[in-house]
């Protein structure tokens, strides 16, 4: 850790934000990460078509050509997030969190060290609600198949390589509060399709709370249950969960999980549902999360920056510290078949 950081120090910031930075959201911990240094990504998507290798006859020296199994291009735009802390006196006021109050406990830590301190400490509190973004974004993704980037001159639609019949709704007869539904026999028939589609093995379904709630009072999953003697609500947590995930049972292989956040929605004024109340998404391990990040320019120095957020502070008016970051993700998997998403109530 340096002794000193100064406010314009922007590249170094960014850096030691970076490396401290872990993501702590549960699809987000999903992915891995890949930086570009465009905003414009062409990226090659798996498709695979399962072709095989032909027979040829003994005498036959040639062989026989095959198509190339398994890629498409997409061509995508980044989205821009870019989350602003402004440090004022009334802040200093409310949260008593002056950079300058010094409590002669804290180690001899020298001025510049409480600065440097201060200034990650706000950084690493933007790449969180970055972070949050991410995951909305992933889900968003997930269920609808696109990205709605809506800011205060427009929005723009991202639409991503998941295969549109791979988001339709389930058939009134199948849904999960029909009367005569049998969702244990959907799930096997939606695992199957995953793997068809090159999504591999389903691992994981998530359900949103209604789509749950109207799972385990329906009579076939209550007898599923009864016949193996389980019960909901018993399965250990796993390594990647969250405070907000629960995993609720064990079935046909796949852990059945609720995901139960929310955020604030800034134009509704209310809380929301992070994950659509009346869905469900099955995942495959083929899917190949990934989180794709655009590159930043910035202009006062002319540098182009390949990073998952560029970190800057200044000073307003001698008055107010300001600190910025800023950032392109766009989550895209590798293979849009291994999702299937599902309105089930």
């Amino acid at each position: 850790m340096p002794e000193q950081i100064t406010l314009e120090d922007r590249h170094e910031l960014t850096k030691l934000v970076g490396e401290s930075f872990k993501p702590s959201q549960f699809f987000r911990k999903m992915c891995d990460t890949k930086l570009h240094k465009t905003k414009t990504l062409i990226l090659q998507q798996e498709k695979q078509t399962r072709l095989i290798a032909p027979y040829v006859s003994d005498d036959d020296e040639d062989g026989k050509v095959v198509g190339r199994d398994g890629y498409e291009r997409l061509v995508v735009t980044v989205p821009t997030v870019h989350p602003v802390r402004n440090l004022t006196r009334r802040d200093v006021e409310v949260v008593a969190n002056a950079e300058m109050v010094f409590t002669y406990d804290n180690n001899n830590a020298s001025p510049e060290k409480i600065q440097f301190q201060k200034l990650l400490r706000d950084g690493l509190d933007l790449r969180q609600y970055v972070e949050r973004r991410e995951e909305q974004q992933i889900i968003e993704a997930m269920t609808t198949g696109k990205v709605e980037v809506i800011f205060d001159a427009g929005k723009r639609t991202i639409n991503l390589n998941i295969p549109a019949a791979n988001l339709t709704a389930a058939a009134s007869g199948d849904k999960f509060d029909a009367e005569n539904s049998n969702p244990i026999t959907y799930l096997l028939a939606q695992k199957r399709l995953l793997a068809k589609n090159g999504g591999g093995r389903g691992f994981l379904c998530v359900m949103g709370s209604e789509a749950y709630d109207a799972f385990i009072q329906n009579k076939a999953v209550k007898e599923y249950m009864d016949n193996r003697r389980m019960h909901f609500g018993e399965i250990e947590p796993g390594e990647m969960d969250t405070d907000y995930v629960t995993r609720m049972a064990r079935i046909l292989g796949m852990d059945i999980v609720t995901y139960d956040d929310f955020f604030y929605d800034e134009v509704e004024k209310k809380d929301v549902e992070m994950y659509p109340k009346d869905k469900i998404t099955l995942i495959g391990a083929g899917a190949g999360f990934k989180m794709h990040y655009g590159a930043i320019e910035d202009g006062t120095d002319g540098s182009l920056n390949v990073c998952q957020s560029y970190v800057y502070t200044w000073i307003k008016n001698g008055k107010s510290r300001i600190m910025e970051e800023e950032s392109c993700p766009l989550f895209v998997p590798q293979c849009g078949g291994g999702i299937i998403s599902r309105k089930v109530v």
